[in-house]
């Protein structure tokens, strides 16, 4: 399937490198509204995808395991007209779709960050049941559904707040949701995928505590590939909009 995507281009309009930018669950490429301007402004051709049933972008219902990852492959095609890319981006359910992405497709990318993917995105049903609470509430109440973004997240701009809302809204959570119920997603542990790469990564975590990556943590760190980092941020899962000036500045600087 052959996803939405946002492009941003540098002030001339000339770009050295490309990046995809892969959001979270439930997301979309709004979430990246103050980190795609800023990459494109360091040089960067930026492409911020809608995954499948996010966003703007189609949806099917039924999901399979590596749906995500070829979607992006076929968008990717589309817009370079081949399936290279100097850097793949990725946050919480992106950054695992970039790793299999990276796993389907070798040599997809030349680099990879990773912003607190999940060790494995579990069917839990407190879990599934927030996010389609989530989603009635956004359809039915913004204002209410803000007011509960912004309460669980004093220090967020409000722009975040706004683009959280609007995500939630127009996510199609029942395919998502299905495909977590049926294992779909806990068939590749971040450990495992990680384990299978010879791509450069930068992992950028909050602490253990506040981190997806759950028990896999310290294995997916000792399976980085070689030339990859690991950069701890004081924020929760959500650092790019927690410590957005901190997260910027380590990605871009580890791009170099």
């Amino acid at each position: 399937m052959r996803l939405f995507v946002r492009t941003f281009l540098p002030p001339t309009g000339a770009a050295r490198r490309c990046v995809v930018l892969l959001h979270g669950i439930t997301g979309s490429h709004r979430t990246w509204w103050h980190i795609a301007p800023a990459v494109a402004a360091a040089g960067w051709r930026v492409l911020a995808m809608d995954l499948r049933c996010h966003g703007a972008s189609g949806c099917d219902e039924a999901i399979g395991r590596w749906d995500a990852a070829d979607d992006v492959v076929e968008t990717v095609t589309a817009e370079l007209g081949a399936p290279h890319l100097d850097a793949i981006w990725g946050h919480s359910l992106g950054a695992r779709t970039a790793l299999q992405a990276l796993v389907r497709h070798p040599g997809l990318a030349d680099r990879a960050v990773l912003e607190d993917p999940p060790g494995v995105i579990t069917s839990r049903p407190d879990d599934i049941a927030n996010w389609r609470r989530e989603a009635h509430l956004a359809r039915t109440d913004a204002a209410a559904f803000a007011a509960e973004v912004r309460d669980a997240n004093p220090t967020w701009d409000e722009r975040h707040i706004a683009a959280v809302v609007a995500d939630v809204a127009a996510c199609r959570i029942e395919p998502i949701v299905t495909a977590i119920e049926r294992g779909l997603a806990m068939q590749d542990p971040a450990d495992e995928l990680v384990a299978q790469l010879r791509v450069p990564m930068l992992l950028l975590v909050p602490p253990a505590e506040r981190s997806v990556l759950g028990a896999t943590r310290e294995q997916t760190i000792a399976a980085l590939p070689a030339g990859s980092s690991v950069v701890e941020l004081d924020g929760g899962h959500n650092l790019h909009r927690d410590l957005p000036a901190a997260y910027l500045e380590a990605a871009l600087r580890w791009l170099g």
